[in-house]
């Protein structure tokens, strides 16, 4: 199984987060690879596999258990094999980002991932929860694609492992906003999923 990137165009969306109605605008595509990072995606690119990993059968199970700093080193050493611009600058513990214009790969915002999870429907889910999430009575994560996929042919948008946000938390007042990245300063990264 070889998961290739889906192609998104910009488009304007709105939706709620906490129960903040906003109007998002997202002014620039985006490719989504259409299932999360898998182990053998991690190992093939990182050279081993983290250290903290709940159990789950397989190299297509979904790599977790890795820092927000791990995540952006992943994605950094990808775009440098496939001799792209890596998009954040990390410098011992400081990371920055690059500029959203950078040609790598980047972890999605918490609007793209937003966007990207609803594939444009309006509802908070794309389907009946039993078919597009795995339980967490299953005792650990699943192999990735093993429920239905979203309208846009995304997996695991809900349920599985979560995915690191490119984001610091923000809690938004404006009614409408084009391109968030989140705060510019604090301490806790989005995650979602």
């Amino acid at each position: 199984f070889v998961a290739g990137p889906v192609d998104l165009a910009p488009e304007t969306d709105t939706f709620s987060v906490r129960d903040q109605p906003r109007r998002v605008t997202l002014t620039r595509a985006l490719f989504v690879q259409a299932t999360e990072v898998t182990r053998a995606q991690w190992k093939q690119v990182m050279g081993r596999l983290p250290r903290r990993m709940p159990p789950c059968e397989g190299e297509l199970c979904p790599v977790s258990g890795v820092s927000w700093p791990d995540a952006v080193k992943f994605v950094n050493k990808l775009s440098t094999r496939e001799k792209l611009t890596p998009c954040y600058r990390v410098k011992g513990k400081s990371i920055t980002f690059a500029g959203a214009e950078c040609d790598g790969y980047r972890l999605p915002t918490d609007a793209e991932w937003e966007y990207v999870a609803r594939a444009g429907l309006g509802g908070e889910r794309y389907g009946l929860l039993a078919d597009i999430v795995t339980s967490a009575d299953a005792g650990g994560p699943s192999t990735v694609a093993s429920r239905a996929a979203n309208p846009w042919g995304l997996y695991d948008t809900l349920g599985n492992v979560s995915e690191w946000c490119h984001d610091l938390y923000e809690r938004h007042e404006r009614a409408e906003i084009t391109d968030p990245t989140g705060a510019r300063f604090g301490v806790n990264r989005v995650v979602r999923g």
